[in-house]
């Protein structure tokens, strides 16, 4: 289900290739998330979010998103904390479990008033893969070297990049932006 502003819409928007979304009572896990992994198995790489479902699964890497304090933190995320490898967090928080600070992990502080925490995790992800995706839509909505400034607009927009980043990628692809509305390119 895609509804606005919720994870899966999230993810989605952001250039997801799919996304699958699995409700299921925590204690039916163990056997869902093999069955949705399966599911995914083709995709080059698979973002779990969920503290539970991480936990039925064996991911390579745990990006833990700290956005409450401890006191409002469930403990599921508590015991996800601990087995996080990098950690992004407001930098006004700090970051604790049972009551001690957390050491031995990469901590990436950043202001949420500046910045999205999934912009950040993209931004940490392969550039050449991001790029790819980029270059690939730009190539897709083209027509005789040329793209519309809304439709480069519509694209950095989905992918949530800066209209520069745009740009960048259709300078490298000898691509003209026509139609200019705002200025942008």
């Amino acid at each position: 289900m895609l509804e606005h502003g919720k994870d899966t819409w999230r993810l989605k928007t952001s250039g997801a290739e799919k996304v699958l979304w699995v409700k299921a009572r925590r204690s039916d896990l163990a056997d869902v998330m093999p069955r949705a992994l399966e599911i995914l198995s083709g995709m080059d790489g698979i973002i779990v979010e969920g503290n539970s479902a991480i936990e039925f699964s064996n991911p390579d890497i745990v990006i833990f998103l700290v956005s409450r304090d401890e006191e409002g933190m469930k403990p599921s995320a508590a015991n996800l904390l601990k087995k996080a490898d990098i950690i992004i967090s407001a930098s006004h928080l700090d970051i604790k479990t049972d009551k001690e600070p957390v050491t031995g992990k990469r901590i990436i502080r950043f202001d949420p008033s500046e910045t999205s925490a999934l912009r950040l995790m993209v931004q940490m992800m392969d550039k050449e893969n991001d790029n790819s995706r980029l270059k690939e839509m730009l190539a897709e909505t083209a027509s005789d070297g040329r793209i519309t400034c809304t439709a480069a607009r519509h694209i950095a927009e989905s992918l949530g990049l800066p209209y520069s980043e745009i740009a960048k990628a259709a300078n490298e692809l000898k691509l003209k932006i026509s139609s200019c509305e705002l200025g942008c390119f």
